[in-house]
C-alpha cells in the first residue's frame, strides 16, 4: 500500500512528465485526470489512508463523492483524496497538502480491523466506529493545542 506522500510524489512525477509532451494550457485538466487515476480502488487502502490523514474522512469533497456518487465513507474518502492530489499538483505547497497524523495505535487498530476481511457492511460499521474515536481524538487534540497556545494558565488549579 502506498502512503499519501508516495501517491502525491508519483502523481507529481506523472504530471511533470506528461506536461512536457502535452499543452501546458491543459494543465488543470491533466491534473484532474491524474488525481482521479491515483485513487486506490481498494476500500481497505482508502480507509488506511484516512486513518493517517483524518481530513480525508471529515472534509466535504469539492466535487461531491467519488466512484458511483453515493455519499458513503469510501466515496467521500476517495473524493477528498482526489481533491488533495489535484491541489498538490496545481498548487504545490498549498495548505490542503498538509497532513494530520494521528497516534500509531489508532492506525494499528484500524489496520487490524480491516485485516479481518469483513463484508462491506461490517467494514462500514467498523469505519464509522473508528471515525467517531478519531473525531473525539481530534477535538481533544485541538482543544489542548489551543489551550497551550493561549498562554493564559494563571488560574489553573
Amino acid at each position: 500500500m502506498k502512503s499519501l506522500n508516495e501517491l502525491i510524489s508519483e502523481a507529481t512525477r506523472l504530471f511533470q512528465n506528461r506536461l512536457k509532451i502535452q499543452n501546458p494550457a491543459s494543465a488543470e485538466t491533466l491534473a484532474g485526470e491524474i488525481a482521479k487515476d491515483m485513487i486506490p480502488s481498494s476500500s481497505k487502502e482508502l480507509l488506511l489512508l484516512a486513518a493517517r490523514n483524518l481530513s480525508l474522512a471529515l472534509d466535504e469533497p469539492t466535487q461531491g463523492p467519488a466512484f458511483d456518487g453515493r455519499a458513503n465513507a469510501i466515496n467521500i474518502i476517495a473524493a477528498n483524496l482526489r481533491d488533495l492530489i489535484y491541489q498538490a499538483l496545481v498548487n504545490p505547497g498549498s495548505p490542503n497538502y498538509s497532513q494530520t497524523h494521528f497516534p500509531s495505535q489508532i492506525y494499528e487498530l484500524l489496520s487490524s480491523q480491516l485485516n479481518r476481511n469483513d463484508s462491506g457492511d461490517e467494514m462500514e460499521r467498523t469505519y464509522r466506529s473508528l471515525l467517531q474515536e478519531l473525531q473525539a481524538f481530534r477535538e481533544s487534540f485541538y482543544t489542548k493545542k489551543l489551550y497551550k497556545a493561549s498562554g493564559d494558565h494563571e488560574n489553573d488549579s
